[in-house]
């Protein structure tokens, strides 16, 4: 799914999308980001001040079988799912939260 969600059990999460194939998760994180603040990639924190990309990357290979990794970045609270999903929920210093 690489809309934004609309239909979520948790209605605090505001956006989810999922790691292309060719998608690195990492990437997919600030995607999303990037996409739900409304600001380019390049005008975001860099992801490795937060966590690893490259630790990220290896975590969820695309056929693992479960798990979830939380953090914060960029005034989301990113969760990162076995499945390659990413989905963000808005924190207090969110761009969304106003």
């Amino acid at each position: 799914m690489d809309d934004p969600a609309t239909d979520t059990a948790d209605d605090s999460a505001i956006f989810a999308c999922s790691a292309g194939d060719e998608e690195p998760t990492s990437a997919a994180v600030v995607r999303a980001v990037a996409t739900a603040s409304n600001t380019a990639a390049t005008g975001l924190p860099p992801l490795y001040d937060t966590v690893d990309p490259d630790t990220l990357d290896s975590l969820f290979p695309s056929d693992a079988a479960g798990g979830e990794l939380r953090f914060d970045y960029a005034g989301y609270a990113v969760v990162v799912g076995a499945n390659e999903t990413v989905t963000l929920h808005k924190t207090v210093d969110s761009p969304l939260s106003a």
